[in-house]
């Protein structure tokens, strides 16, 4: 592992449970269930690119269009959910949520309402990691 992100990996308790696993399976199946938790896992390092399908695809050992085949199985099952804002201070920044029921909460709460700068450190601190907010360069 890179000196950098050790130093970089957030601490913390962060797991799927079984029964969570189980429903993973079931709505995408095992080659998205995979990839799920490599994104899981990968999710704890500060300023990680996510959705690096080339990356992904190196790091385990797939084909781009497998990883991008399988990341659509894990959207279209809102087990991934990641939304491009546009900021005229920040420039474009994209939020990507890994979970069902945390998607299914935050659209519930934010759906219809814009996502401004002061919000982003709110929902940093409300989610403590389980979501990543990256600014696009």
């Amino acid at each position: 592992m890179r000196e950098e992100n050790k130093q970089q990996r957030n601490p913390g308790k962060k797991y799927i449970s079984i029964s969570q696993r189980a429903e993973l399976i079931q709505d995408v199946g095992d080659s998205a269930a995979l990839l799920y938790h490599h994104y899981f896992d990968k999710a704890a390092y500060v300023n990680f690119d996510l959705l690096n399908d080339t990356a992904t695809a190196y790091t385990l050992k797939w084909s781009k269009r497998k990883v991008q085949r399988e990341r659509l199985k894990l959207t279209n099952a809102n087990w991934l959910f990641k939304h491009t804002y546009p900021s005229p201070t920040m420039g474009n920044f994209y939020l990507t949520i890994l979970g069902k029921k945390l998607i299914k909460a935050f659209i519930e709460r934010h759906n219809n309402r814009d996502i401004t700068e002061e919000t982003i450190t709110a929902l940093q601190k409300e989610y403590e990691g389980k979501i990543l907010i990256k600014t696009e360069e």
